[in-house]
């Protein structure tokens, strides 16, 4: 008896077709992978480009004293939005700040006409801004508010400027504070180093007082003391040991009134006048700001931003520039042990 044997039509077709249709899944997985590889290796080296030019403009920006750019920007940018009271000049209102932008050649007037350097984006062989993609250079100016904070790693130092000019009186319009927040370990801790001098002229004191104790302060996080209490609850930082640390809530709401710090002090019969504000970060990084309201003149952070849109990448850089400039300690070296008193 012959066994039949039954034919399939059309089964070589239906494998194929299913193969081809793998394949073509397969192939439009690994195009698309290769489309976004692409994409994203595109995006990285505009990015960096970006970057690139941000630190090109900040680089020739730092060489010019902050100063000379607010003369130079009151000459060119007379905007009518009122007289600035704080940083003589025309009627720029930092506090919403001003941008240059380079397509109308701007950013390199200004770097030609107050560093003296000339041609500074003509080497450039990428984010050419006559390629057609929409690239741009910016540059923004404008004054630091109280949320924008100046990081200090530990041990490093940020003085602030007072200079012998007084600012207890009126006590009705003076409104000057210090803030400090935490950044990234609230372990952290700081100290407030006070110092002294007399008989200024131009913004130097002719003589200083002579170091005292009592002129440096040493203040811990904590999370257990309330707010503006100096004295209860515990450092977050165990190490941070003795009554000498004094408390520094670490919610982001706590500050030090700048013109409770600015006591006339005497020494050998003379009388000496605030001259600088020094803070030193401890164990950890810490943000500082600080603002005032008809204290002292240029007591403030100038915000600068560069930025460059390339190849529809845009990327910047920011940096704080004090507008009262600030003396550069050569010698400062404090001694911590742990227990208070060496």
């Amino acid at each position: 008896m012959r066994k039949e044997i039954k034919k399939y039509e059309g089964q070589a077709l239906a494998i194929a077709m299913v193969v081809l249709v793998v394949s073509a899944i397969i192939g439009i997985s690994i195009y698309s992978r290769t489309l976004k590889d692409k994409m994203l290796t595109m995006g990285e080296r505009a990015s960096a480009e970006a970057l690139e030019v941000s630190d090109l403009i900040i680089d020739h920006i730092t060489k010019v004293s902050l100063d000379e750019i607010i003369e130079y920007l009151d000459t060119t940018h007379p905007y009518d939005d009122g007289d600035d009271p704080d940083i003589p000049g025309g009627d720029i209102n930092y506090d919403v700040g001003v941008t240059l932008e380079e397509s109308g050649g701007e950013i390199s007037s200004l770097i030609s006409t107050l560093a003296g350097a000339t041609d500074v984006f003509s080497g450039l062989n990428f984010c050419e801004l006559d390629s057609g993609n929409g690239n741009e250079y910016y540059l923004n100016i404008k004054r630091a508010d109280s949320n924008t904070y100046f990081e200090i790693r530990a041990g490093q130092v940020m003085g602030i400027p007072i200079k012998g000019e007084y600012l207890a009186e009126p006590e009705s319009v003076c409104s000057g504070i210090i803030k400090v927040a935490v950044r990234g370990d609230s372990t952290a801790g700081f100290s407030l180093l006070k110092t002294y001098g007399r008989n200024y002229t131009d913004g130097y004191a002719a003589q200083y007082k002579i170091y005292e104790t009592d002129d440096e302060q040493q203040y811990c996080f904590s999370s257990s003391t309330t707010l503006g209490d100096r004295l209860s609850g515990d450092c977050n930082n165990s190490d941070f040991q003795g009554d000498s640390w004094l408390k520094f809530k670490d919610n982001g709401q706590d500050s030090i009134p700048i013109d409770d710090l600015n006591d006339i002090v005497s020494q050998d019969g003379n009388d000496y006048m605030l001259d600088e504000v020094r803070l030193r970060a401890v164990g950890g990084t810490i943000g500082v700001s600080f603002t005032n309201t008809n204290c002292i003149s240029d007591f403030e952070m100038m915000e600068i931003t560069a930025a460059a849109n390339c190849n529809g990448v845009y990327r910047g850089k920011t940096i704080m520039i004090p507008a009262k400039k600030w003396g550069s300690p050569l010698f400062d070296y404090i001694i911590f042990n742990g227990e208070g008193s060496l």
